[in-house]
Parts: structure tokens; sequence; C-alpha cells
């Protein structure tokens, strides 16, 4: 089967053709055809791209923080462009993509500082009476160990006798 695929992709055929002729699923021909390429023995085509005339224009449009949908439109209106909506949208994502989002790492000396969290677990039957229970929650910043414990109302002064 890999010869077939090989020998009918080397004469022109698509994945979708192929896949056709030989009755087996497009994702078979797409995987055999990775497999072959990854072991040199098929070259990826490149296809010359609709949005090459345009992506100078494109790529100044995008630095000025324009969106897909508005360049789609420029293009439209001032180039004529008759491609799709989805491939400038697509290129546009690919040449945007966000920077990563800025963080600082906080680091603690031991036992200099804990977080303390509260959660609301529904009603616990305590001596044959129904009373709402919290789980308390403290973790440590340093260690990141975490305690853990049911209590009966969520203020803190009432956590600090644990």
């Amino acid at each position: 089967m890999h010869t077939a695929i090989d020998t009918l992709f080397k004469k022109g055929y698509n994945k979708t053709q192929i896949a056709k002729m030989l009755k087996i699923d497009r994702k078979t021909v797409r995987t055999v055809l990775e497999k072959l390429e990854k072991h040199g023995c098929v070259e990826r085509k490149e296809y010359p791209s609709i949005l090459d005339p345009y992506k100078e224009y494109i790529n100044i449009q995008a630095s000025k923080q324009l969106s897909a949908k508005r360049i789609f439109q420029d293009l439209q209106i001032e180039y004529g462009y008759e491609g799709s909506y989805d491939t400038v949208k697509k290129y546009v994502a690919k040449i945007k993509k966000n920077p990563p989002k800025a963080y600082m790492v906080l680091t603690y000396l031991l036992g200099e500082e804990a977080q303390v969290d509260f959660g609301y677990i529904g009603t616990i039957k305590v001596n044959g009476r129904h009373k709402k229970a919290w789980i308390f929650v403290m973790t440590l910043s340093y260690s990141r160990y975490m305690y853990v414990q049911i209590v009966f109302d969520a203020y803190i002064h009432s956590c600090l006798h644990l």
C-alpha cells in the first residue's frame, strides 16, 4: 500500500484522490505520506498562496493592530481580493502570534508566607444536627505544602486557633 500511495502521489494525485482510488481513508493516506516524507522518500510540494501578492500589505496592516476582518475588507475594496476570509484570518493569526504574557517569579523564605482559602462544601450531620461546613486550606508559599481541615464557620479568627 505504501508503494501505491507513493507512486500515485508522485504522479500528482492529491490525498483525497488517492484515498478514493485505493478505497482507504484520507487520514491513512496522510499518515503514510508523512512517514514517507519523514524518511526522505517523498518531498512536500510547496504551492503558491493566494495571499502571496498581498502579504507585504497584510504585514503592514497587521503591525498597525488592525483586525483580520478589517484587513480582509480592505483587501477586497482596494485590491479586488477574491480569496476567503479564513485564509486571511489564518495568515494574520500566524504573523500576529501574541507574545507570551509577562510574569514575575515570586520567591519566599521558609515560613514567610502562606495563602489561605475557604470553600463551602455543604452540610454535615454532627451530633444529630445538620451544620454548614467549609473546607479551610492553607498553602505554604515556600514548600507548597497544603494543610486542609473541615471547619464550621468561614472566619479567619476561628482558624487561627487550628
